[in-house]
């Protein structure tokens, strides 16, 4: 017998408006920690303790008529989804680097407060586990190719000295197209792939290396 059942929607509600957010009243340990944050001395221009709230994406069918209206012009999306929160993780990123004019309109679209946490692309992330066991990365551009839209002229360098120059080279190009966002960008995030295991460690951390100090990852 062969029983069926529908996809899972993982932290999906039908009626978030039903949802309590209150938070619970302070504990003394969590009074403590947060002490302990705000005493800490920032570095010049370095944020002060902030708590952002954001979400994966900035543009959702579900949200159009609650959020944004239903008529309403996409290209304000991003400007209205920065009034009502502080941060978005850029999804988008793990798939390839945007051109400058999509990063130059995501920073005209929100206010210098806003953070943006791009998504470091797969073609680094996920090609970890294949730089120990190489294949993967052998003739490169099926793998560099999406990384970096329109990217042909970063690529094509990144190939010449083989697998090992790839990380680097894209890693310099997604941290260049970065800050173009300027006080906008947040932390990178790197999401490692469901077969990555400790002997990708050293992959990871020769990776880890290619990003300049001062890039928050």
């Amino acid at each position: 017998m062969i029983f069926s059942s529908p996809a899972p929607q993982f932290g999906r509600v039908r009626d978030p408006g039903r949802i309590d957010f209150t938070l619970p009243p302070l504990t003394d340990r969590s009074r403590a920690v947060l002490s302990a944050a705000a005493a800490v001395p920032s570095s010049p221009g370095a944020d002060p303790a902030w708590l952002r709230l954001g979400a994966p994406v900035f543009r959702h069918r579900d949200w159009e008529g609650s959020l944004y209206a239903s008529d309403g012009d996409p290209k304000d999306q991003l400007r209205i989804y920065a009034s009502k929160l502080g941060a978005l993780e850029l999804n988008s990123t793990f798939y390839g680097v945007p051109s400058e004019t999509t990063v130059e309109r995501w920073a005209a679209d929100t206010p210098e407060s806003f953070r943006f946490c791009p998504k470091i692309p797969r073609a680094i992330c996920h090609e970890l586990h294949a730089r120990v066991t190489a294949p993967a990365l052998r003739g490169g551009a099926r793998v560099t190719a999406p990384a970096l839209r329109g990217g042909a002229r970063v690529t094509a360098p990144a190939l010449r000295g083989g697998a090992r120059d790839v990380v680097p080279q894209l890693a310099a190009a997604f941290v260049s197209r970065m800050r173009r966002l300027g006080p906008r960008l947040g932390p990178s995030l790197m999401q490692l792939p469901e077969t990555f295991g400790p002997d990708a460690l050293p992959a990871l951390e020769s990776a880890l290396q290619t990003f300049p100090e001062d890039f928050a990852l």
